[in-house]
């Protein structure tokens, strides 16, 4: 089973018709549209490598603003979509959901285009952020995508993610969400990153209902999947356990020191619109795959593969040779700890498979068991 869910026709037309829905909410003034390209170039630069750099909220500057809502929006829109459709999270009528660093709606907007199921249940959000901006440009483009008559009932919080967190706690929400946002906070002086994540989702859980759910989505690159990790170890310590994507509740066997690699999924046909293609290429910032490290937690523990016939793994590796194995190899993760899955190149970044794992074949190169599909 692949962890991204292609999108149908339907779907792809609605992401097609997000473009329209731009310009006629949150249209730069001509003089920005000229130079959206450019801008979207620099505002890249500056959430990538720049960011220490600056001085107040790109929100408050109208070039980057309309660069973030053009380029960057979309483009977790398509990202996020494929995995949003394909997630547990158990949603229904009258649940309530917290948006942790919402943005432009994240959320709301990745679950009306991923679950139009969800589209006519009554569901209460409540997005917070630290600026006003994005949230009411977020919800100007909601209306126009959804009408203005949706059973969505959306309301703002305008604060820091500490002051949600207060908030939320004892509030019984079915699902809490952190989209893109645990990476941007850096710990004291005198905390780990490791202790800083701990207490987050400590706050988180505090917000939920008993069988409520956390999403965690971080950028695929090393930090978002440490984050992730260590996010996972924390919630295992509190009785939350993993029901996406790992195929067990156990230690993670990144977290092992000997590890050089990290949790992500690669999704190597993002569909996105072609306003979007046409977009990025003009900005030079041309994409041929999406990548992501996420962790969907609940109170619901798995069996871990207990007295069954082989593992049931996730591949968690971009294809790769290894001297002395047949095609290209990929990592997958199983309750028994981290294998090399060798002639996988043709499984997806996050598929699940069962696995026959030879407890006495190691790979000379890796130090790993090596597995064979079943």
């Amino acid at each position: 089973m692949n962890l991204f869910k292609p999108l149908n026709s339907e779907t792809c037309l609605e992401l097609e018709s997000l473009g329209q829905a731009l310009d006629k909410t949150l249209k730069p003034r001509s003089a920005h549209l000229k130079k959206l390209p450019l801008d979207i170039a620099d505002l890249s630069f500056i959430l990538t490598e720049g960011r220490d750099e600056l001085v107040r909220p790109y929100w408050s500057e109208a070039r980057l603003k309309a660069a973030y809502l053009w380029y960057f929006m979309p483009w977790n829109m398509v990202r996020l979509a494929p995995l949003v459709a394909g997630l547990p999270l158990g949603l229904k009528e009258g649940d309530k959901i917290l948006d942790l660093g919402s943005g432009p709606l994240t959320l709301p907007l990745v679950l009306w285009f991923a679950r139009p199921d969800l589209r006519t249940q009554k569901l209460f959000f409540y997005c917070n952020d630290t600026q006003l901006t994005p949230l009411q440009s977020g919800l100007a483009l909601f209306n126009q995508l959804a009408g203005e008559n949706s059973t969505w009932e959306i309301k703002f919080h305008k604060g820091s993610l500490n002051d949600a967190l207060k908030r939320a706690k004892g509030s019984g929400f079915a699902l809490i969400s952190a989209l893109n946002v645990l990476n941007e906070i850096r710990p004291g002086r005198h905390e780990g990153l490791a202790h800083l994540v701990a207490g987050l989702v400590g706050e988180m859980k505090a917000g939920l209902e008993p069988e409520g759910s956390l999403l965690l989505v971080e950028p695929g690159n090393r930090l978002g999947g440490k984050i992730i990790e260590l996010a996972r170890e924390a919630a295992l310590k509190r009785k939350l356990f993993p029901a996406s994507p790992c195929p067990h509740s156990l230690e993670c066997p990144m977290l092992s020191p000997a590890q050089k690699t990290w949790c992500h999924f690669i999704n190597e046909h993002p569909q996105a619109p072609d306003w979007l293609v046409r977009l990025s290429q003009a900005a030079g910032l041309d994409k041929t795959h999406t990548a992501l490290s996420f962790v969907l937690l609940n109170a619901k523990k798995k069996n871990d593969d207990a007295g069954a016939a082989g593992l049931t793994g996730r591949i968690v590796s971009n294809p790769f040779q290894v001297p002395g194995q047949p095609g290209l190899c990929r990592y997958s993760c199983t309750s028994g700890g981290l294998v090399l899955v060798p002639g996988a190149e043709r499984h997806a970044s996050g598929k699940e498979l069962r696995l026959e794992v030879k407890t006495s074949a190691l790979d000379i190169k890796t130090g790993l068991r090596i597995a064979t599909i079943i």
